[in-house]
């Protein structure tokens, strides 16, 4: 019982305040009080202040859970003494937690007996859904940060052809580690996330690492348009042939981009001679192509000699069909060329059949 439920069960039993010193209150003064005359009052006033007080202690033990709680991060990259940055875990702990406390707070703003602790309350529900709000952007965040730091920060290339996409990306690149730093050295929740502006901080950086995506995927859609088998791969996959200057770099997205083709013959990683299928069926180019400047060019220029290759071959082989016995002219083309070669053959023979059964017909 608190002071002001002693005044209301004063007021309630219509006696005066001033008659009762409710800081040397007895047992005897209590008598006084004649209070078994109004059972039903005093065991309302009771009540209250009994479930007053499981609500704050309720609130209490909220608020001490939260302000011991803690973000977990771990280091990204680097070695664990001298990381490129941190990121943040999913802290599902922390999220479960989340959730139960704002659902217990929720009830507890819906008791009738809450009145007197309803600020505090309405204080904790609005720190814990801007924890939830910043932790929900922070990771968002942190995704399109991840994503982008591995493209502008591991290849030389990339910055050498997006110079100001990688200037852009620099800036909002060193806020966000200072960021994680400071969150590393002092990683409690309510300290990270309900700091003044955090979550329009966080929206700013996001909107911003949006913007250079999309120059990114500009980027990418111009070198799609000169070579379209790059629409076959994902960004990742196109950005990491894109930032290496090794033309073998292509060699594990070959079967994306060509039905069947396993990889290229290279011969120094300087100029491609052939390609290998799947069942390491080699089929050598006529020319060798060179591997020389961008990549989107000389491998539309391989997939030229491709064709012009498989042309050449399949003239020879078609030509020569009918000059060899049949296995020994399939053991010399690759399987693409015989396939051709004998549907040709093939169709002219039947063309030839009808051609004759039409001939003897008309003689009847």
């Amino acid at each position: 019982m608190r002071s002001s439920h002693w005044m209301d069960l004063l007021s309630q039993t219509g006696q005066s305040a001033e008659d009762f010193d409710l800081k040397k209150l007895t047992l005897t003064s209590v008598f006084q009080m004649q209070l078994h005359r109004f059972p039903e009052k005093v065991s309302e006033i009771v009540t209250t202040a009994q479930k007053q007080m499981q609500i704050e202690k309720s609130l209490q033990n909220v608020e001490g859970v939260w302000k011991s709680m803690n973000l977990v991060l771990k280091a990204y990259k680097g070695t664990p003494e001298n990381p490129r940055g941190y990121t943040l875990l999913p802290n599902e702990e922390m999220r479960t937690t989340l959730d139960d406390n704002v659902m217990e707070l929720q009830n507890m703003g819906s008791s009738q007996y809450a009145l007197a602790l309803l600020d505090s309350i309405k204080n904790w529900e609005k720190k814990l859904s801007t924890v939830s709000e910043v932790f929900d952007a922070w990771q968002v965040l942190q995704r399109k940060w991840v994503y982008l730091e591995s493209i502008f920060l591991d290849s030389d290339d990339i910055r050498l052809q997006l110079p100001e996409e990688a200037k852009k990306f620099e800036r909002s690149h060193k806020l966000f580690v200072g960021i994680m730093k400071k969150t590393h050295d002092s990683p409690g929740v309510l300290g990270a996330c309900c700091q003044d502006g955090r979550l329009d901080e966080f929206k700013a950086l996001t909107a911003e690492f949006d913007r250079i995506q999309k120059s990114l995927t500009e980027y990418l859609d111009t070198k799609r348009s000169a070579f379209p088998r790059f629409y076959m791969i994902s960004d990742e996959e196109l950005l990491s042939i894109l930032g290496t200057s090794d033309p073998t770099g292509v060699q594990a997205h070959m079967r994306k981009m060509y039905d069947n083709c396993k990889s290229l013959e290279f011969r120094r990683a300087e100029s491609v001679l052939g390609m290998y299928s799947d069942e390491n069926e080699y089929l050598k180019f006529h020319s060798a192509q060179k591997a020389e400047g961008s990549v989107e060019d000389w491998m539309r220029q391989v997939e030229e000699q491709m064709r012009d290759t498989l042309q050449r071959i399949s003239k020879v082989a078609i030509f020569n069909y009918a000059s060899k016995e049949r296995v020994p002219w399939l053991q010399e083309y690759v399987g693409m060329v015989a396939i051709v070669g004998t549907q040709i053959w093939w169709t002219w023979g039947v063309k030839m059949l009808f051609a004759w059964w039409l001939r003897g017909t008309r003689m009847q």
